[in-house]
């Protein structure tokens, strides 16, 4: 019986049954490493069907959520009210007090003296620039007919009226190439929906047109028998 070790060498001396076999047609397989499948736990259908149920319920209650608010108005952080201000607000309401006839009277009283007295104030500034507006004129014409030259001097527009001077842009240009140094924090609020609810929201307002509809087509039926 031959040995392996004689079989060996006698491959390696290509002497055995007259054939010559190379040595690299000899090789070890490499060292496949795995492990077992791991077995799939099974679920109950019971526990699958009840967790459905609950995200369909926050679902619905979020879909509820969003069509009691959604006629609100985003918030403005400015024009909130500090919360601490409510707390402070017992002490500071003041009453009105009942104003007598007298105390009326005088009041409306006034109001119509302030009334006259604005009406005349406007009627002279009217008549002021109305006068100033007649001698520009008439000075214009006498000019004119003294010196064509001078009254073509005189109608050009003055530019150092008013003064205008431009600095240049409000708002700092984005600097190109320009790489964030440090931590900052985004706190940009945003009042996207989410994909899920939009499309329950569309399948319930589907569903209530297709009752309506189908209430209508019936009331109608009944209508007619």
């Amino acid at each position: 019986m031959l040995s392996l070790r004689g079989f060996c060498q006698r491959v390696c001396s290509g002497s055995l049954h007259g054939t010559c076999l190379p040595t690299r047609s000899l090789h070890a397989s490499p060292v496949l490493c795995g492990e077992p499948l791991k077995r799939k736990k099974r679920v109950d259908p019971a526990i699958l069907r009840m967790q459905l149920e609950r995200k369909k319920k926050r679902l619905e209650k979020q879909i509820r959520q969003q069509l009691k608010f959604a006629r609100k108005l985003k918030p403005i952080d400015d024009y909130e009210l500090h919360r601490e201000l409510p707390k402070d607000s017992g002490p500071r309401p003041r009453e009105e007090g009942a104003d007598s006839m007298e105390e009326r009277l005088r009041r409306q009283q006034l109001c119509v003296e302030w009334s006259h007295y604005k009406y005349h104030q406007s009627l002279e500034r009217m008549k002021t620039f109305s006068n100033m507006i007649k001698a520009q004129e008439k000075a214009l014409a006498e000019l004119k007919i003294a010196s064509t030259e001078k009254y073509d001097m005189a109608v050009q527009k003055d530019d150092d009226i008013l003064e205008y001077s431009f600095t240049g842009p409000t708002e700092t240009p984005p600097i190109v190439g320009y790489v964030q140094d440090g931590k900052y924090t985004e706190t940009t609020k945003s009042y996207d929906l989410d994909p899920e609810i939009v499309k329950l929201m569309l399948e319930k307002n589907t569903k209530l047109n297709l009752e309506s509809k189908k209430a209508a087509k019936d009331a109608k039926r009944a209508a007619k028998g």
